[in-house]
This record gives C-alpha cells, sequence and structure tokens, in this order.
C-alpha cells in the first residue's frame, strides 16, 4: 500500500509601505531558509493588498495576488534595491468602497464607505493554507500583522523603520505620501528668487538603491531568525536589534509608541552608508 506523501508546510510573505535596500534580500534569504526546511513560501504581492485582492471563488490564477516562489525566481533579486514582490500601503481592516476590488465592494451598504475586511484576508490565508505570514514593513503594516495574531492567525514580523516627513493629503487608507523638504525648499526658493523651481523626489530612489554589505548581513539574520521562530511555533514576535543585539520582541511593540534610530552611530550621514566598521559593542554579524 502505497505511503501518501506528507503536505510541507506553507508560510506566506509579502512587503509593504516604502521600499528599502534590505527587502529583496530578506526574501532571498526567507526562501531559502525555508527550502532547507522543507518549507514552501508563497508571495503575496503589493503588501496586503494581494490578499484583499483575492478572491478564493475564482477559479482563474492570481498572478496579480500571489505567487509561489521558486529558486530562479530569487535567485539573483538581492542585488538590487527594492522589492521583488512590489509593496503597498494597503491596510485591509480600513478599506474604502471605491478602493475595493469589484467582488467586495457588493458588501458595503447603503451609505458605508469604509469596510473592515480582516476576516476576508483571514479566509484567504485559510484558503492559500498558509501556516504562518511573515510580512516585512513598517509599523502599519505590522499593526495589521498583529491584528490579525490577535484574531487567531500566526504571524512573525520583520521590521523597516526612519522618521518621516509626509505631505500632501491623504490615500484611501490613511496615509500621506513620504517626503516633502524638496517642495518646501522649493517654496522658499521662489519667493526669494522669484523663478519657477522644479523638484525632483530622490528619497524613493535613494530608499530603492542597491543594499550594501549591512543591508545584506541584517536582512539575512532576520530571515533565519523568523524561520527558526516558525519551526519552534513560536509565533506573535517581531525580529528586532536592540542595543546591537539580535533578539525578537512582542509583535505588539509596532503600536506602543514611537522609536527611532541612532542615526549618526549606525549611519555616515555625509556619504549615505552604514557604519559597518563601527562595531565596537556589537556581536558579530554573519550569515
Amino acid at each position: 500500500m502505497a505511503r501518501t506523501a506528507k503536505r510541507r508546510p506553507v508560510i506566506g510573505v509579502l512587503t509593504g509601505g516604502g521600499d528599502v535596500p534590505g527587502l529583496n534580500p530578506c526574501i532571498k534569504a526567507l526562501f531559502y531558509g525555508a527550502e532547507s526546511e522543507g518549507i514552501d513560501v508563497i508571495g503575496i504581492r503589493r503588501g496586503w493588498a494581494g490578499l484583499l485582492e483575492y478572491n478564493p471563488d475564482d477559479p482563474e490564477p492570481h498572478p496579480k495576488c500571489i505567487v509561489e516562489l521558486k529558486p530562479n525566481d530569487v535567485r539573483t533579486i538581492d542585488r538590487t534595491g527594492g522589492t521583488y514582490l512590489h509593496t503597498s500601503r494597503t491596510n485591509s481592516s480600513y478599506t474604502k468602497k471605491k478602493q475595493a476590488p469589484p467582488f467586495l465592494a457588493k458588501r458595503y451598504k447603503r451609505g458605508e464607505e469604509v469596510k473592515d475586511f480582516t476576516q476576508h484576508v483571514m479566509k484567504n490565508l485559510e484558503h492559500l493554507k498558509i501556516e504562518c505570514m511573515m510580512p516585512i514593513g513598517g509599523d502599519d503594516t505590522l499593526s495589521f500583522a498583529n491584528r490579525i495574531h490577535k484574531e487567531g492567525f500566526p504571524c512573525i514580523a520583520i521590521p523597516v523603520g526612519g522618521d518621516m516627513l509626509l505631505s500632501g493629503d491623504t490615500d484611501p487608507y490613511g496615509h500621506r505620501k513620504l517626503g516633502g523638504i524638496g517642495e518646501i525648499t522649493g517654496d522658499m526658493l521662489k519667493k526669494l528668487t522669484g523663478e519657477e523651481v522644479l523638484n525632483q523626489r530622490l528619497s524613493y530612489l535613494m530608499r530603492s538603491g542597491n543594499p550594501g554589505s549591512l543591508d545584506l548581513m541584517v536582512a539575512v539574520n532576520f530571515a533565519h531568525m523568523a524561520i527558526t521562530l516558525f519551526q519552534k511555533k513560536i509565533f506573535g514576535r517581531l525580529v528586532a536589534l536592540t542595543r546591537g543585539t539580535y533578539t525578537d520582541i512582542p509583535l505588539s511593540t509596532v503600536q506602543s509608541g514611537q522609536k527611532r534610530v541612532d542615526v549618526r552611530e549606525l549611519y555616515d550621514v555625509d556619504e549615505y552608508r552604514p557604519k559597518v566598521r563601527h562595531v565596537s559593542g556589537k556581536p558579530m554579524f554573519l550569515y
């Protein structure tokens, strides 16, 4: 009598919020770390938007929402910045009607403009047989991860931090655009000179640049830590660097207040790169 093959565990990974150089190295390290342990990885496209727009009742493929990652998909992605899975600032617990996919827009009652689709996301996670989500992102992305963890779905989160200057009107999810110092400076120059000023935002170009050595090391180590937590069935955690030491902390920390990065301690602000050589009191970063 033939034996039934044991189903491999499945984890999901997504990237949300703004780009940073370490996203692709982290995705790659998560995949290879999982693959070496017999774990399948499903990539969610465009942050939580991929799970919001996924329709489990539609038999057609959903290439804009999900992708089952394979070695050739991620083999070289760590050489560049940005994110292979793409990103968004979607928060499925606060979805405006005009931003909802057609099959969900039907669920809004007359006069209802905002709806919480957390349960829809959790239904999709169950449909995809994902056993644990590993979102990579900032406070807002990870806040929704904390929400579904509280609802009973296992999550292990990986952080992206830093102070932000915001500008413009809010988007459908209540977020303002990153950046704005260029516009402020341009307006001041126009008032002083009377000349029109063309502003080119460099923030995203710089943030999505090629990863440096510290980006690679921290991203890879965070990924390995997340896989280890999954194997130990320790959920609701956020991998972190605390006082220069790798650790994990409660996922609920993302909603506990403002967090700051010691920029001058960790970065050369003149050369726009990490201070890799300043390691006194820090652990050795190893792959």
